[in-house]
């Protein structure tokens, strides 16, 4: 049987809906509902009552959902288990945004390798919609993001602590100043740009939309301007005088997601998790 039909199936039997079971996949709703035809043609049942946005599970559907959910779990305790290499090395996959590599990411990772070099670290940096993707397929063991996942299958913290300062590549300017020409506004995800808006409804008429952050520090420091920006990616800077914070601007705390599947917390990705709180907090 299919792992990935399997995980499909759990999706629309908690979704009831082949659109928001879509969402949560990152795939189309056509995939979505090809994989189910094809799981009901396999086992040779129906297992939803299709009705306009009401689907639900026929009792078949719902004996299978206790079995499907089992079945997931432990194939992903099994993973665990047998992903090791001919030394017995410990295998970690972990995944991130761009965005969160440079803040806190790279130091993790760094400081888990020194300290497990038994480990088999795997990294990947992608957008939030292939993280998901990825975890969903059992590639990727745990995943840092902007904003927390929909995907309802996943366990979900919220660890990453990284408040965001404006900064400016010369002293003494007012926020209005800042939030001038040159004002790079970076995307931060949703919960950033709704405190942006609330201290600034009005600073995204003329700033720049800038989708990271590490482009945006590289852009003040090469043409000038301001930005929102993560005070441990820009205090060697500022330590330097080659950036300023902007004073009277306020602070806007933005927390960041770690989500792993729900079953696979083994020993290394229980010190993994560890090892970030401590980085971040």
């Amino acid at each position: 049987m299919d792992i990935v039909l399997l995980r499909t199936f759990i999706q629309v039997a908690r979704a009831r809906h082949f659109g928001r079971a879509a969402e949560s996949l990152c795939v189309t709703q056509s995939t979505v509902s090809a994989r189910i035809k094809l799981l009901e043609s396999t086992l040779g049942v129906t297992l939803f009552e299709r009705r306009r946005n009401d689907i639900q599970p026929t009792p078949a559907g719902h004996r299978l959902l206790r079995h499907a959910e089992n079945i997931v779990r432990s194939w992903a305790v099994a993973r665990q288990e047998l992903r090791q290499d001919v030394d017995h090395r410990a295998e970690l996959a972990i995944g991130c945004q761009p965005e969160l590599w440079p803040v806190c990411l790279r130091d993790w990772a760094g400081g888990l390798r020194r300290s497990r070099p038994d480990l088999a670290l795997q990294v990947e940096i992608m957008p939030p919609e292939q993280l998901i993707q990825r975890i969903a397929a059992d590639r990727l063991d745990l995943i840092a993001l902007l904003d927390p996942p929909t995907n309802t299958e996943l366990e979900l913290e919220q660890v990453i602590k990284m408040p965001l300062t404006l900064v400016a590549d010369r002293p003494g300017i007012s926020v209005e100043q800042a939030l001038g020409d040159g004002y790079l506004l970076v995307d931060w995800g949703s919960s950033f740009r709704i405190a942006h808006a609330k201290h600034f409804p009005r600073a995204t008429a003329t700033s720049t939309p800038v989708p990271q952050g590490l482009v945006a520090f590289d852009l003040i420091r090469l043409g000038g301007g301001a930005a929102y920006l993560p005070r441990r990616m820009v205090e060697r800077a500022i330590e330097s005088e080659e950036l300023f914070p902007v004073e009277g601007a306020p602070v806007i705390d933005k927390v960041g997601f770690v989500a792993y599947r729900s079953g696979a917390l083994d020993t290394a990705l229980s010190e993994a998790l560890s090892g970030l709180r401590e980085v971040s907090s």
